[in-house]
């Protein structure tokens, strides 16, 4: 199982193909989308921080924030590399599907979203609950190679095509 979604055909979201296994399951997708790389240490870091100041102090929320952000851009470029254009049609959107699972498990385990006062017990299992619905929806599509359209090769395609 490798690190990215595996991209499906045009045209396949909910298709034959993608019925008969074309793509990642619903499950195996959610787990590729979630950025262990950078989610993991996230939580072990901020933990950390937390065990380690006095809460609502300026060092606690400015390790936070500093965490957060060395590990957000972190994110952006790891999902930047694992999503080549070459292979996904549009890459921006597992690369943003990726950041936002990173931002909601930054959010839901608590630390610098309870420090700045923006945590809710609530929210916090509302948000990764819809986040893994929507997510699960999406199939990232198959970059085509030059001179095929939806799959067909241009020397099968008819000629008014």
């Amino acid at each position: 199982m490798g690190r990215a979604v595996t991209p499906v055909s045009r045209g396949t979201g909910l298709g034959a193909k993608a019925q008969a296994g074309e793509g990642d399951s619903s499950l195996e997708q959610l787990a590729k989308y979630f950025p262990i790389e950078t989610g993991g240490p996230y939580l072990a870091i901020s933990t950390v921080v937390i065990q380690s100041t006095n809460p609502h102090t300026t060092d606690r929320t400015a390790w936070l924030w500093i965490i957060f952000a060395a590990l957000g851009v972190a994110t952006v470029i790891l999902l930047y590399r694992q999503y080549p254009s070459a292979k996904y049609q549009q890459r921006w959107a597992p690369i943003v599907v990726g950041i936002s699972a990173f931002v909601i498990w930054a959010y839901a385990s608590g630390g610098l979203a309870q420090e700045i006062g923006i945590y809710d017990r609530v929210g916090a299992l509302v948000l990764p609950t819809l986040y893994a619905l929507v997510a699960s929806l999406y199939k990232p599509i198959k970059t085509e190679p030059a001179g095929e359209r939806h799959g067909i090769p241009a020397a099968g395609r008819p000629a008014s095509a």
